[in-house]
């Protein structure tokens, strides 16, 4: 199998990421505990929403202003079966605030918004933004392997699955407990 299949069996992950960021945060508030120097960031989506799937003849729906994740057109169309394709997103950290467009296929950011840059002009300010874009690549690939380790990993099918799929169906979510341990019921 060439790169170019690979890639192509692989291109479901981008739209099961975004509606993941989007359960995330209703589940915990967008709050991602990330580790190390990278520590805690908190992920919002903004006023634009694109959701389709393949399965009902690539039809998509585009919602725009407000909060169209919390919107009961939205819920309704993750209940028949689409998925979160493009999604604006904030993600804040302590002051600073990135917004940018997240598309899924291929998985990238676009029309990135960075924080208030401090220093004006010269090349202080060409580094800093330097260094803006790339503490956000680090926290975006962060949030990517978070994901990738609960997909991959065991509780995905007994635990984290039927929890995003209740979601779907009722619109509610349980409080979510990140690495929780299964428990039997007494």
């Amino acid at each position: 199998m060439d790169l170019s299949d690979r890639i192509k069996r692989a291109e479901f992950l981008g739209a099961e990421f975004i509606t993941w960021l989007w359960y995330r945060e209703e589940a915990q508030a967008g709050i991602f505990d990330l580790g190390g120097d990278l520590g805690q960031v908190e992920v919002t989506f903004e006023d634009r929403l694109t959701m389709s799937s393949t399965a009902l003849d690539d039809q998509e729906d585009s919602f725009k202003g407000g909060r169209p994740s919390s919107s009961i057109e939205a819920k309704m169309a993750l209940r028949l079966g689409k998925l979160a394709r493009q999604a604006k997103i904030r993600v804040t950290q302590g002051e600073q605030e990135w917004i940018f467009t997240l598309r899924e296929a291929p998985l990238m950011m676009s029309a990135i918004k960075l924080p208030e840059i401090m220093t004006k002009g010269g090349q202080t300010q060409f580094f800093e933004r330097m260094f803006l874009l790339e503490h956000l690549d680090r926290l975006y690939k962060a949030l990517y392997q978070r994901y990738l380790e609960e997909r991959l990993s065991e509780r995905w099918r007994g635990d984290i699955l039927p929890e995003i799929n209740r979601w779907v169906a009722l619109g509610e979510v349980a409080e979510y407990s990140e690495g929780a341990e299964e428990t039997e019921a007494p």
